[in-house]
């Protein structure tokens, strides 16, 4: 049997069982294989055979070369239990490590500044991306929705039933997404009752009855992207990673976090299959919160020293270091001498104030900011 031939018979077998996503990538990374070996037959494929062609893949991201392996598993297993193959090549293959992501959601002005780029003719786009960032759907999920999956009402602006990963089906309510309630009242005017809320465009190919492609929603966040970096290049400002239309997910479940959302809750709204996953977000966030702690105190502690004097600045510091550390007077001064000689004034100072905060518990620095600094102000900072 050529291995084209497996691939097919694999793929009808689970056109019922697998999202139209999962097939589709299984379909391409098996084409692959099928392309990688066109003159062998399936059963004369061999662990080796798989090594090499997963070896050629090397250079893309290890999530990449993970799902490719998991492919090959799932085909050649199926293949296997089903009495199509003598034995199954994938089971010796060493397991790929995928190293963990820490979530990356974007500041709120990013996702008003790509939001604002959007043309307002492009109602569809618009009402799409608005309601990934206020429902936190995936793309995958969204572009699943039907008409009859809109459940709206008057009260609380009603739900989403969402189709999710394995299959679950879950609510997502939209109490809090005033802005997708509102166009999606605009665009069920225009649509019917029946048919995919995201359709193609008619006028370049597409189809009433098929929701939008992925490919074309991609085209059109990373357009909008470009768009809004270009108008608002400040608010980008040292963004780095790149913006992918999965960070509204990140930048929605955030959110819900700092609004005080619990972890159950929050695991629900998002279709999380356990609790870990969700709890990634919550490490994300509280290393942000401290970096921006940090900031705060920084600075406060830069315009006390402006009002009070460098000297007396270092000399309060240095205080409060010994202190902390137990350290005397004596000892401090010794160690002084050999340390900051020559060192510039603004580096000292940030040294022992990052010295204070990593051995200060949390919100014990700021009171005694308080002391010198109004509350108002350095909650304005």
């Amino acid at each position: 049997m050529q291995i084209e031939v497996l691939v097919a018979a694999f793929l009808t077998a689970h056109q019922h069982t697998f999202q139209p996503n999962t097939r589709l990538a299984y379909g391409y990374d098996l084409r692959l294989l099928s392309r990688a070996f066109p003159d062998l037959d399936a059963a004369d494929l061999t662990t080796q055979h798989l090594r090499a062609f997963l070896h050629d893949t090397a250079d893309l991201a290890p999530s990449t070369v993970a799902r490719r392996q998991a492919t090959l598993r799932s085909c050649f297993r199926w293949a296997y239990r089903n009495d199509l193959l003598l034995s199954n090549p994938t089971e010796k293959l060493e397991p790929i490590t995928v190293p963990e992501r820490d979530p990356r959601p974007l500041t709120e002005q990013q996702v008003e500044a790509i939001l604002t780029a959007i043309l307002t003719a492009d109602r569809r786009n618009r009402l799409l991306f608005t309601l990934l960032y206020e429902t936190g759907l995936r793309v995958g999920e969204a572009l699943d929705l039907h008409i009859p999956d809109v459940l709206l009402n008057t009260v609380d602006g009603g739900a989403l039933r969402v189709l999710g990963k394995g299959n679950k089906e879950r609510l997502v309510p939209l109490i809090d997404a005033p802005r997708t309630v509102r166009l999606l009242r605009t665009t069920l005017k225009q649509l019917g009752s029946i048919g995919p809320l995201f359709r193609g465009d008619q006028k370049k190919g597409g189809h009433s009855a098929d929701a939008v492609h992925r490919t074309t929603v991609f085209y059109h966040f990373e357009r909008y992207v470009a768009a809004a970096q270009t108008k608002h290049p400040d608010v980008f400002a040292g963004e780095v990673a790149p913006i992918t239309i999965h960070r509204l997910r990140h930048t929605y479940a955030t959110l819900k976090l700092r609004a005080v959302v619990s972890l159950p809750a929050l695991r629900k709204l998002m279709g999380h299959k356990n609790l870990q996953t969700t709890l990634r977000y919550t490490v994300t966030d509280l290393r942000e919160l401290h970096e921006r702690r940090r900031a705060l105190i920084l600075l406060a502690f830069v315009i006390r020293s402006l009002q009070i004097g460098r000297d007396t600045m270092i000399e309060q510091c240095d205080k409060l270091l010994r202190r902390m550390t137990r350290t005397s007077q004596k000892t401090e001064e010794q160690a002084l001498l050999s340390r900051e000689k020559g060192t510039p004034f603004t580096r000292r100072l940030s040294t022992k104030i990052l010295e204070i905060i990593a051995l200060s518990p949390p919100g014990t620095v700021e009171q005694q900011l308080f002391a010198y600094l109004p509350r108002e102000e350095y909650q304005r900072m």
